[in-house]
């Protein structure tokens, strides 16, 4: 009032919402949001990047009901971390985007008040396989934010809206680019088989796949047979006659997989295996071929050879052969039709393939 004599009163009842349910539940957890920090000693700031459905109506630019700009702290000595768009027109610490299938590409900018040792830290990410990389385009490299959950750089004195890209990638599953052919062994005898360099492929960036092995029906493989990792082999001897559905899985670090499987087939010296379930069983891949051509033959006589014939009927390459997988070099030869012999002292065969 005109003389100020008026009193306000507020009662204590009316100070808290504890009739009201909290409008904020520490425990929720929002999709498709990555946080991250810039942090020296103990000081940190923090940036926020999410994405939302097409039906939300969020755009690229400015969206005033999910966006927030980027207020810089006063104190101009402390690190500052936002996200921007390619025209460096918005700065943004929270950056609210539209939903992605592939690819997607954030710029981050660093305003230095001080130069020295920063880090780019990632503290919270609720995508779905999806990869996330942190690319310092000054330097040229690429850190997986998955893997590796912090970045060390030096900076000097400086606000930079370029130098850093954040990546975001769909992930995909692997693929089997060959198929295994069925094998066999002798009984008592040892067994080796390697698996191909390129039997499986993971298109996304950097991806790295595990193999894993065992039988088809999900059990692990029989005490004989080992299989090494590292070298993709599987060797030892059999002490067993009989006939193995062997599956070899690729996974990639988001547990995205896919299966190969084949058969081994561990027989007995002593029964005869008919020569045209051998000839039949005599595999050749890849067909056509540009640098290796592998020859699986599941069992021979003494003086087996490999020969490769060109279009003239010559004899360009000749190996012995052995049981099981033989990888021949074929780099050196011209592209165009060629003829795989295995023979013997009793018989032989041929089969046809293409060197591209």
């Amino acid at each position: 009032t005109a003389d100020g004599t008026s009193t306000f009163t507020l009662h204590s009842s009316d100070r808290v919402h504890s009739s009201q349910s909290f409008w904020k539940n520490d425990n929720q957890v929002i999709p498709n949001l990555v946080r991250l920090n810039i942090s020296q000693d103990d000081y940190f700031d923090e940036t926020v990047i999410r994405t939302l459905p097409i039906e939300s109506n969020v755009t690229e630019g400015h969206d005033a009901a999910y966006d927030a700009y980027k207020l810089f702290a006063w104190n101009n000595e402390r690190p500052q971390l936002y996200s921007t768009d390619f025209e460096n027109k918005e700065v943004y610490s929270i950056n609210a985007l539209p939903e992605f299938t592939g690819h997607k590409v954030v710029p981050l900018g660093v305003y230095i008040g001080v130069a020295g040792e920063y880090q780019i830290n990632i503290t919270e990410n609720n995508f779905e396989n999806t990869h996330i990389w942190l690319e310092d385009r000054t330097l040229g490299t690429y850190t997986n934010l998955i893997e590796n959950s912090s970045y060390s750089f030096y900076q000097t004195v400086e606000n930079t809206n370029n130098r850093f890209y954040l990546h975001f990638e769909k992930n995909t599953p692997p693929y089997a680019t060959l198929e295994i052919p069925d094998q066999t062994t002798p009984v008592n005898e040892n067994y080796s088989f390697t698996l191909p360099n390129n039997l499986f492929v993971d298109n996304d960036f950097e991806d790295k796949i595990t193999i894993s092995v065992s039988l088809v029906n999900g059990d692990d493989l029989p005490d004989w047979l080992y299989f090494d990792a590292n070298t993709g082999t599987f060797s030892r001897i059999p002490t067993d006659v009989t006939t193995l559905n062997i599956r070899i899985t690729a996974t990639d670090i988001f547990g995205a997989s896919t299966n190969e499987d084949y058969k081994l087939v561990v027989y007995d010296n002593a029964s005869a295996i008919a020569s045209s379930e051998i000839e039949d069983m005599i595999s050749v891949y890849p067909n056509p071929a540009s640098n290796v051509v592998n020859i699986t033959i599941p069992k021979i006589l003494k003086n087996t050879t490999i020969n490769i014939i060109d279009e003239s009927g010559r004899i360009v390459i000749s190996n012995k052969a052995i049981a099981g997988n033989n990888s021949i070099d074929i780099s050196k030869l011209a592209p165009g039709m060629y003829i795989i012999e295995v023979k013997d002292d009793l018989s032989s065969t041929r089969q046809k393939f293409v060197i591209k």
